[in-house]
């Protein structure tokens, strides 16, 4: 049976049709492939949001550069200590090491007696401040008294509690605070806070190679003197 003139009409327009997405097809095959989208209100944000962390590893790793001092830093002699403002801090550095940073000058040297007279005016280091600190705060205890007030106990917590804070050699009062925390002040007689400070140092000068201190000894030591007199 031969198609109709509608037929064909449609036949030829489908066959039409079918042509043209043809060539459509070829030649989208052959271009480049496009681009992922950018999402513009997307982008600046995700952009700040890496500058923004830079930033915050940058000013950690600062800091911890301020509180490790000569490990970070192979120009500084073993025992520097940078302090927060970049700097070598002579509070958080030892004696020799600070010496061995800023050694002295050929006319400092030829001084001799004089500049060892004059060195007792000098700024302390590390272990000077430490040894000032502890003389102080077991002198404190051994003359705490035996019943404290309320106000008293009250007062030495405060005076513990503010190393930490504020003692000038930073890694220093952070190991104090980490002790402090981990071993609560006994601030209810003399007795008690002057074991709990000798405890408290005997744990520093392990750190250091140091001998530990008899604790029962520490009226003789801070208080009363050697039994032979030698301190009178």
């Amino acid at each position: 049976m031969l198609p109709t003139s509608k037929s064909a009409s449609r036949a030829g327009s489908e066959l039409a049709l079918h042509r043209r997405l043809g060539a459509t097809l070829i030649l989208s095959s052959k271009r480049a492939p496009s681009a992922p989208p950018v999402l513009p209100d997307r982008l600046p944000k995700a952009l700040k949001h890496v500058q923004d962390g830079q930033r915050v590893v940058t000013h950690q790793r600062g800091l911890l550069s301020a509180t490790m001092g000569s490990d970070s830093d192979p120009k500084l002699p073993p025992g520097m200590v940078l302090g927060p403002d970049g700097k070598p801090c002579k509070a958080c550095s030892s004696g020799a090491a600070f010496k061995a940073w800023r050694p002295p000058t050929t006319k400092a040297a030829a001084v001799g007696a004089a500049a060892a007279v004059a060195s007792k005016s000098c700024p302390p280091d590390k272990d000077q401040l430490g040894n000032a600190t502890w003389t102080f705060l077991h002198t404190a205890a051994a003359y705490y008294p035996t019943n404290p007030t309320p106000n008293q106990r009250t007062q030495m917590l405060a005076l513990i509690g503010s190393l930490p804070a504020l003692y000038p050699c930073s890694h220093c009062a952070e190991d104090f605070g980490e002790r402090v925390r981990e071993n609560p002040p006994d601030v209810s007689g003399r007795a008690g806070l002057s074991q709990w400070f000798c405890e408290r140092h005997n744990e520093v000068n392990e750190k250091l190679g140091k001998a530990a201190f008899d604790c029962s000894k520490t009226d003789e030591r801070w208080k009363q003197g050697p039994a032979d007199g030698s301190c009178d």
